[in-house]
Parts: C-alpha cells; structure tokens; sequence
C-alpha cells in the first residue's frame, strides 16, 4: 500500500469548510481510499496535509479524482485569502492559498501487514473531521486538544484507580512557567476536565469523543492482557496518543507544555483535593 502526499493550501479560516465541505465528501465517495490522514501545518502557507492511503496500483487513478475534485472545489467555494504580509516566515515565498499542492512531504510505501500501526492516525484524522464543524483558530485547536488528551487521562484513571500512578504518568517532565493566555483559559480547562471525567456518555453533538474514549478503553484493555509492567505500558500508549493528536493538530512546543500544565491542574484540583 501507499500514500499519497497532498497539500491544500487556504488561510485556517477556511479549515472548517474544507473539512466539511471538501475532505469529507472525498473520504466518503472513494471506496478505493483504504485510510486518510489529516494534519494541520503551516509551512509555506497555512494548509492542511491530506494524505490518501490506497493499495499500489491504484494511486494514479486516485490522484487523478483527487486533483479534479479539489480545483472544482476551489473554483466554486471562493473561499477568503488573506493578503501576503512581508517579510515572510523562511527563504521561499508561501504556496497560493485555496491550491492543491503535491510532494511537498514523503509518501510512505506500507504493507497491509503495517496498517494496525496506522490506526491511531487514521482513527485521529476521523475525528478531527467529525468534530470541526465551526471556524477553527488557536483557542478552537488547543481546546479540541484538551478534549482528547483528558478523556485520554479519564480511561487511564478508571483502569488504574491509582491518583499518584495517574500523576507520574502524566506530569511532564520540563516545569512550564503559566503566561497570561495560560491562566486566561485555565477556568475553562478545568470546567471542561470536570465534565469529562463525571460524564459517562456525551451527547450526540460530541459522538466523537464517544468514539475515541472506546477506542482508548480498547487499546488499555489490550494493554493489560499482554504485559505484566502495565504502569510503563500505560504510559507508553498515552504518551504516543498525546504526541499523535499533537502532530495532527499542528501543535508547538508552546501549546504543548500549556496543554499538559491544563491537564496537571485540572488534575490536582479535583483528585488530590477528594484525598
């Protein structure tokens, strides 16, 4: 198998549109797509990385479909550019916005016998397609970050029971001195934490997260059948899934550390405090 290596290009105030409007209609309508992989970036130019997972053979065909589907969609949506500002970030002037670009990351050539190690990105990808529905911009990625990565804690939580053995899988190595924007949100980070850890099912409007948080419960399930260090393999699989959601969403080393300080907090106020 193989994937293709597309770019679309258009300013994040379109990314919910062509989420919505353009890459879901495409992942639905092509029974030869075999998995997908969405990621936000921002070199040369604001995009979203959408590469297609197809067996060999049949990348041609699929690029072909690919290339008239999102120029027809370009051409029709007249989406909004913003106006290039100079200097600009780098030595190479950005790609035009609302263009599809081809090459720009490697494909990787896979066996079908490697596809399991593609299915937190492909299961990753999924949701960021079901959830965005709104304008996407800092605060939108950050807090659908938050999302994941604590309803993440919240099975790691109800498997083990243990609050230190919680805190000595989660708490980050590095210490993250808080900045106003941090402590701007945190009240919100907290509220959120609150209702994920005592919501047992979220309505239909956050099915998404349903979705992940069985799909987490599975791979711990998994987790505790095969190992008998179960701490150092628990904490092996949330540092992978917070790490994948971070490569997806686009996310620096800034929002990283804010994310985690989030989850540290939110923690300490509601487990340490019930001690």
């Amino acid at each position: 198998m193989i994937w293709l290596s597309i770019s679309l290009f258009s300013n994040k105030a379109n990314w919910h549109r062509l989420l919505n409007e353009a890459i879901a209609p495409f992942v639905q309508a092509n029974p030869q797509l075999k998995g997908y992989y969405v990621a936000f970036n921002y070199l040369s130019g604001e995009n979203i990385r959408l590469t297609l997972l197809t067996h060999l053979g049949n990348e041609q065909a699929l690029a072909a479909i690919a290339d008239s589907h999102f120029k027809n969609y370009f051409e029709k949506a007249h989406l909004s550019q913003q106006p290039l500002k100079l200097p600009v970030d780098g030595c190479f002037m950005p790609f035009p916005a609302n263009t599809i670009q081809y090459g720009l990351y490697p494909p990787l050539t896979i066996s079908v016998d490697d596809l399991e190690a593609c299915e937190l990105s492909i299961n990753i990808s999924k949701i960021i397609v079901a959830a965005l529905q709104d304008e996407i911009d800092d605060e939108t990625i950050l807090t659908f970050a938050f999302y994941l990565q604590i309803s993440l804690v919240k099975t790691i939580y109800n498997t083990l029971r243990d609050a230190d053995a919680l805190f000595a899988i989660v708490t980050p190595a590095n210490a993250f001195k808080a900045d106003d924007n941090a402590l701007s949100n945190l009240c919100l980070m907290k509220e959120i934490a609150d209702d994920v850890m005592q919501i047992e099912e979220f309505d239909s409007e956050l099915n998404w997260l349903n979705g992940w948080i069985d799909d987490c419960k599975n791979t711990l399930l998994k987790a505790s059948k095969i190992e008998a260090n179960n701490i150092s393999k628990i904490k092996s699989i949330y540092h992978l899934r917070v790490q994948t959601v971070y490569t997806h969403l686009g996310i620096n080393v800034h929002g990283k550390d804010m994310l985690n300080y989030f989850i540290v907090k939110s923690l300490e106020r509601r487990l340490l405090a019930s001690k």
